[in-house]
Formats: structure tokens, sequence, C-alpha cells
């Protein structure tokens, strides 16, 4: 009898996976070496094929060659939210801006990965402090960034940081709306500009 297609290649998610489910809420696209910090290659070729996350070739202009990318499709998005309870998800700009939001991620520790928020869950915070905010972000006076998450010093004291990637299409009013942002959540702001 001839074998056939296993049905479903990932059956049971583990720490690792739900790490690497994490990532891409927070970030949208992974490269093999961010992917390869949570799970073997064989994995990720999993969850490919069971359709929860796509692979795409991304040409990068400045670097001059193509990458791979990974993103979480629809249907790893309801995993997600099944597995986790995520609600929010990175909303994407380019590759070259999501890659660089990718790199502050994975420049963290895994504690302060568990922390990183999505622009989306930071909307709902400020609104959720107070209603007056909804306005205000409708009016662009304050403009939630890229992402967000907390670093705890040796004396358990925790510090909000908010981060943005900046790109030449950025003025002085987007830069003061992310900075009037981050004073209402009482956070310190990061740049990365490319």
């Amino acid at each position: 009898m001839a074998r056939g297609r296993k049905s479903q290649y990932i059956s049971k998610i583990t720490n690792k996976d739900k790490q690497l489910l994490h990532a891409f809420k927070s970030c949208g696209y992974l490269i093999d070496k961010h992917v390869s910090e949570y799970v073997r290659e064989r994995r990720i070729a999993g969850f490919v094929r069971d359709g929860y996350v796509s692979k795409h070739i991304y040409y990068e202009h400045k670097q001059k060659q193509s990458i791979t990318l990974y993103s979480l499709t629809e249907k790893g998005k309801k995993l997600c939210q099944k597995e986790m309870g995520a609600k929010y998800f990175y909303k994407s700009s380019s590759p070259r801006h999501d890659l660089e939001v990718t790199e502050k991620y994975m420049s963290l520790s895994q504690e302060q990965r568990n922390t990183w928020i999505t622009e989306g869950e930071l909307r709902e915070r400020v609104i959720s402090m107070d209603p007056k905010y909804e306005q205000r972000l409708l009016d662009r006076e304050i403009s939630p960034t890229d992402g967000a998450y907390v670093v705890r010093d040796g004396t358990g004291l925790e510090r909000f940081i908010t981060y943005e990637v900046v790109t030449s299409a950025y003025g002085r009013q987007e830069i003061r709306a992310k900075e009037e942002f981050a004073t209402v959540l009482k956070s310190t702001i990061e740049y990365t500009k490319i």
C-alpha cells in the first residue's frame, strides 16, 4: 500500500512554536535566520505545507540580493487566535520597513519579546485610557508607533519603550505625533531611520 501525504504536518503546537507565532504576530515578516532561532527547517516547512505560513521572495535593492520572507496566512492568524488568544496582528507597511521592526524585536531578550505589543494594541490601550484620545488619533495629533515593549531593571522597576521605524517619507508632523503618543503612554521612544 502506497503512503500518501500526511493530512497535517503540524498536529501539536510547542512552546517554541508559540514564540515563533508571537514573532509573526508582532512583526509581520521573518527571514530564515529569525525562524531558525525558534524552529528547525523541517518544522517551518510543515507550517508552510499546512497553510499557516506563506513563503515569499523579496529582492532587497540596497543589498542587491533576494531574501526569503515568511509571514502568517489567514489560517495562521486563526491558529494564533486559537492557541494564544492573539487579537492584534502587525499590519505590514513594506518588507524593508517590516524587517527593521523584526530586527528590533529579535534584538530583545525573550522576556522583552513576550511583552511586545503591536500598533493596534497600542491604539486600543490609549483609547481605553481615555476615549478622548480616539479623536486625537483621528485628527492625527497622536499616532501609535510600530510596537512597544517593557524593560525591567535589576530592582524590578519597569519602563515602557515605544518603537518606530522612520522612513524618508516622514515629515516633522508625523514624528511629533509619534512622540506625543509616547508621552500619553508615559514611555520613551526609540527610532530606527531607514
